[in-house]
């Protein structure tokens, strides 16, 4: 067995094969083994201007795979796997101002798509994450609102029987603001689920936890505190990550990453710490943990960053600012296969907003024995 040494992440770079021409942005990445990797987005078509599902794929070169047809906007936000299948799910546009779930299914091995069906509730609806336990249970998470130009009101979840995708009944505390961005299915018995409520300007962190029969809030300290990420390692053992506005300060944001160990939580993440948000994580192991964000560094725009926890001491790597002419850049989600790291997002080589495209950071992890 061996692990990441974050004291040396070699050929941290932007792969620059996977951009596209319009503003895109990959949201979620998957490392289905050491050697392949997919990546999910949306781009806008600089033609017609509207929003089409962008998908990538890693295996001895990159390549963007054809999305499954789609006659309206769509874009794919999460991806995870199992067997021979990849899932992407997100939005796609009902042609009257708001929008319905987008699930579709990849076959690695045959290279078929197909588009399924999912649950709408509301006028508005999305799936932005998805965790998949085998091939006849899975679970993706999202929101659904009244309208596309106000908050999500609800929760959404979706669970997979290997027929059909169905919506569960899940908490939706208030009725200002409820959406979940995350899910990381453990066991059919343990399922996590992390986002955000709100009440007016109040935000706090929303958690909810699936036994097997219902899915139960779960406590969370603090105020004003959104989670973008969660990773169920164990019983006792949850991994989350988000950031946490200032009181009377929405601009000001501090990535936040906190480890449940069956009892309370506890911070991982220094105080105070320069990232602005913490918004994937991937868990190798207890002492081998990798996270993705961005930071507002002094007199430089967003910019991406990626950290490290080695069970005992957090390690900030380098920013990647000044890399291959980029100016502005962020990251939504990380994975982790064999010596490879793989983090998605979007950069821009200039400072005009309408030239960010979809970017991945690719490193190599160096390893020792465990």
């Amino acid at each position: 067995m061996v692990r990441s040494d974050a004291s040396a992440l070699s050929a941290l770079r932007f792969d620059t094969r996977v951009q596209v021409h319009g503003t895109s942005e990959f949201t979620g990445v998957l490392a289905v083994s050491a050697d392949e990797v997919w990546a999910v987005g949306g781009a806008a078509d600089p033609a017609t201007g509207r929003t089409v599902a962008l998908v990538g794929r890693w295996t001895q070169d990159f390549r963007f795979v054809a999305p499954a047809p789609a006659a309206a906007a769509a874009r794919l936000i999460g991806v995870d796997g199992v067997g021979d299948d990849v899932w992407a799910v997100g939005w796609i546009s009902d042609g009257r101002g708001g929008g319905k779930p987008r699930i579709e299914r990849y076959s690695r091995s045959s290279g078929a798509v197909e588009a399924l069906d999912g649950p709408s509730v509301d006028g508005n609806s999305s799936l932005n994450a998805v965790a998949m336990l085998s091939t006849t249970e899975g679970w993706a998470v999202g929101a659904s609102g009244p309208s596309a130009d106000a908050d999500p009101t609800h929760t959404l979840i979706a669970r997979w029987d290997g027929t059909a995708w169905r919506a569960i009944s899940s908490p939706s505390p208030g009725s200002a603001l409820n959406r979940l961005d995350a899910v990381s299915a453990r066991t059919t018995d343990d399922v996590w689920a992390v986002g955000s409520r709100g009440d007016g300007e109040r935000v706090e962190a929303l958690i909810t936890r699936w036994d097997g029969t219902t899915w139960t809030r779960v406590p969370f300290p603090g105020d004003g505190i959104e989670l973008h990420d969660v990773a169920a390692v164990d019983h006792d053992s949850v991994w989350v990550v988000g950031t946490n506005v200032t009181p009377g300060k929405s601009d000001t944001h501090v990535g936040i990453a906190r480890h449940w160990d069956g009892s309370k939580w506890t911070d991982i993440a220094p105080t105070p710490s320069g990232i602005t948000e913490l918004t994937g994580i991937a868990v190798v192991a207890p002492d081998d943990v990798w996270f993705a964000g961005y930071a507002e560094l002094p007199g430089l725009p967003d910019t991406a960053h990626l950290a490290h926890w080695d069970g005992t001491r957090w390690r900030d790597e380098a920013p990647v600012a000044t890399t291959n002419g980029n100016v502005a850049s962020a990251l939504h989600r990380i994975c982790v296969g064999g010596t490879r790291v793989t983090a998605v997002g979007w950069h821009a080589a200039s400072t005009d907003p309408a030239a960010r495209t979809a970017a991945a950071l690719l490193g190599r992890a160096t390893n020792r024995p465990r």
